[in-house]
């Protein structure tokens, strides 16, 4: 990833983890893209059972997410926040208020690949914990963090903490619910190897 330069070296890069990017990809700012993309191939690299999940990179000028995921295993640019001429500076992809960030500290555009990265991860455990249950079934449990709040609740309980403090400690986005806190956890190692 580090070395690409332009979209087709990082086109070729992503075929390697079974990748595709979309036309619309190649319209956005590409050193942005590139360390998002770096996020998630990370992220490959630690959890092997994400390569195959995540298949796709695609754009979206909706709402104001810098990025997001969805069941299939596409993840989608916000063609706003990557702008080709004017990207959202890193810098500003964070806010901390009263000593505490919104998203992990130092988050980034490799963090922000990571997280989404994170959404799929859960549904490898959703795949995998319900191995007989339809797709439609298991989309609802990825969908209603219901899964992610079992994996969560078992990390609390042998850490013998309750939910709400573990998701307080990460990060304020983490308390939205158990999905996004697992994200923001991904995230958080992947930017800061905590």
């Amino acid at each position: 990833m580090i070395g690409c330069k332009n979209f087709n070296e990082l086109e070729k890069a992503l075929s390697v983890y079974d990748i595709a990017i979309t036309a619309r990809i190649k319209r956005l700012h590409f050193e942005s893209v590139k360390k998002a993309a770096s996020g998630v191939i990370e992220c490959i690299e630690i959890f092997p059972q994400l390569r195959g999940q995540i298949t796709k990179f695609d754009e979206y000028a909706l709402g104001g997410q810098i990025m997001s995921s969805a069941y299939a295993g596409i993840i989608y640019f916000n063609a706003l926040k990557f702008c080709r001429l004017m990207p959202t500076k890193e810098k500003k992809l964070n806010d901390c208020i009263n000593k505490r960030w919104y998203h992990p500290e130092n988050t980034g555009f490799a963090g922000c690949g990571a997280h989404e990265a994170g959404h799929i991860l859960i549904k490898d455990y959703i795949q995998k914990k319900y191995l007989n249950k339809s797709d439609d079934f298991c989309f609802r449990v990825w969908q209603n963090s219901s899964a992610a709040k079992d994996i969560l609740n078992e990390v609390a309980k042998r850490n013998n903490v309750k939910l709400y403090n573990l998701q307080k400690k990460m990060c304020r986005y983490a308390e939205t619910n158990a999905s996004e806190c697992i994200a923001e956890c991904i995230s958080d190692y992947v930017t800061n190897k905590n």
